[in-house]
């Protein structure tokens, strides 16, 4: 399991590695055969102390957990990857105040440290709310020479290949979660999609590219990095739209690099461009969608004149209306009169750009309404859930609450998930498989229900969803689906690659 440690007999080797590696075979950690490498005692003591230092934080002893750590540190020629572990332990335990005193100590000696200027915006943020938060990481960015940040070795003399991650940073926070097992985390919020569970980045060299204000047209350094694929992470044009325009421009100067999901098209899957592309295709709904951008002093002047202007767009009661780069029904309301669209406007703190978007009513016979997600990968559609619900704005929280009470409903979703043209027909897949023609990205999702009359309504369509196993853990047909789809990126990954090498 873990032979990719050792080599064989090296005379480096000191007697109390070979001791070590003698018990990594006992205990089958290690095959037969497999001889000690130099340097493995250390490296198991500083792996101990590490998970020692774990287990005290989270019994809330941060003195001695803190003492571990250090001596780990001191055991490494990786002391930062170290006090990065550190700062995890402290997040995860909720204990903020260490956790910003030991960002500031990580920073006197690694002052570009991007993982300790994130961790403090998102207190930041926490403490004092988003523009400080913003500005703060910002300005970091801005000073910041060379902006590859190494994000992750493979730890394999062959790794898979060498990655370049991309992130923009033009209205992306960093903000503090939770897990759903209560421990707190540190997280990317907007405009972008999670790779947690779809690449495993332990088998590639990985650096990240955090872009801001055209930084990597700039960074001469960037065409010469030893990167055989970029993959862009951003997936959100309302919320970074400069960023993808800039990264754009980088891959029209250099373009022997390949990329997943170009900019150029992610560009194309804001809401507004989505109805003009695909409303017109026969058998595709897609809901008359307006952007709108609004003053709040124009608001708080005459908020029924700007109301009456929304409404000459075309748009009668009931519509939806939602902010522009917010997901997860963030900002989202079903308007059903001029009074609630009024209110919606003076809620507002801010200038905004909103989306005006017609609501098509789509329930079923039985009273429910559903949404049907996939994810496209390379071409390929992956099943990712038949959810139904008894509201309008379906979403994943309500699944334990209520579709978990019927079993036909959980018995339609795990025979899409083995099928999906046994549920929705083979003519319907096969229309949805043809958007890939229209869409041209090597990873990105839809949500969809079916109409009475046999046609698709989406609700959205864009690389920013989010995949991992949380529903799995509960329902659990779902796992394999759920694999299926992170192998499939893996394949995409290794695909890319191997066409770059060929080249």
């Amino acid at each position: 399991m873990f032979s990719k440690f050792f080599k064989k007999t090296t005379p480096a080797a000191s007697p109390l590695d070979k001791k070590v590696t003698e018990l990594y075979i006992q205990h089958e950690l290690a095959d037969i055969g497999f001889e000690a490498k130099p340097g493995i005692a250390q490296e198991t003591l500083v792996a101990v102390l590490i998970k020692y230092g774990e287990l005290l934080s989270q019994t809330g002893q941060t003195a001695l957990a803190c003492r571990q750590f250090e001596l780990a540190a001191d055991l490494t020629e990786k002391p930062l990857h170290v006090w990065h572990q550190f700062c995890s332990a402290l997040l995860a335990q909720g204990e903020f105040e260490i956790l910003e005193q030991t960002c500031q100590h990580i920073l006197e000696t690694y002052p570009e440290d991007h993982n300790s200027h994130a961790t403090i915006a998102a207190l930041i943020e926490k403490n004092d709310g988003i523009k400080p938060a913003q500005w703060y990481m910002k300005s970091f960015l801005r000073r910041c020479g060379e902006n590859f940040i190494p994000a992750s070795g493979s730890g394999l003399e062959e790794p898979a290949g060498k990655l370049l991650i991309t992130y923009g940073y033009e209205n992306t926070r960093y903000v503090i979660g939770r897990r759903n097992n209560g421990d707190f985390k540190r997280v990317r919020k907007g405009g972008h999609y999670m790779l947690d569970h779809l690449l495993e980045d332990q088998r590639y060299d990985t650096n990240h590219y955090t872009i801001l204000d055209e930084n990597i047209l700039k960074d001469k350094t960037a065409p010469s990095k030893p990167f055989n694929l970029i993959l862009n992470d951003i997936a959100d044009p309302d919320l970074e739209l400069r960023s993808l325009e800039t990264l754009e421009t980088f891959l029209e100067e250099h373009p022997s690099i390949p990329v997943i999901n170009a900019p150029h098209m992610v560009k194309e899957t804001t809401r507004d461009s989505n109805y003009r592309r695909l409303n017109e295709i026969p058998g595709v709904r897609f809901a008359k969608t307006e952007r709108i951008e609004v003053r709040k002093s124009d608001i708080e002047k005459d908020v029924a004149q700007i109301a009456e202007a929304i409404l000459a767009l075309g748009y009668s009661f009931p519509f939806i209306i939602r902010q522009t780069g917010t997901h997860t029904a963030v900002s989202t309301e079903l308007l059903e009169d001029k009074g609630a669209l009024e209110a919606y406007l003076l809620a507002l703190q801010e200038d905004a750009t909103l989306y005006a978007i017609e609501y098509i009513e789509n329930k079923s016979d039985e009273g429910h309404y559903s949404k049907i997600r996939f994810f496209c990968i390379d071409g390929t559609l992956y099943p990712v859930v038949y959810h139904t619900d008894q509201v309008w704005n379906v979403h994943g929280s309500n699944r334990k609450t209520f579709m978990k009470s019927y079993d036909w409903m959980l018995e339609r979703e795990q025979k899409f998930l083995n099928n999906p043209p046994s549920v929705i027909g083979e003519e319907i897949y096969n229309r949805i498989k043809a958007l890939q023609d229209i869409v041209q990205l090597d990873f990105w999702g839809l949500d969809l229900t079916l109409m009475p009359n046999g046609d698709i309504l989406i609700f959205e369509l864009n690389p920013a969803m989010r995949h991992s196993f949380d529903h799995a853990k509960t329902f659990h047909y779902m796992i394999p689906h759920m694999q299926a789809i992170k192998d499939a990126f893996g394949r995409m990954v290794e695909r890319k690659l191997a066409e770059k090498a060929s080249v």
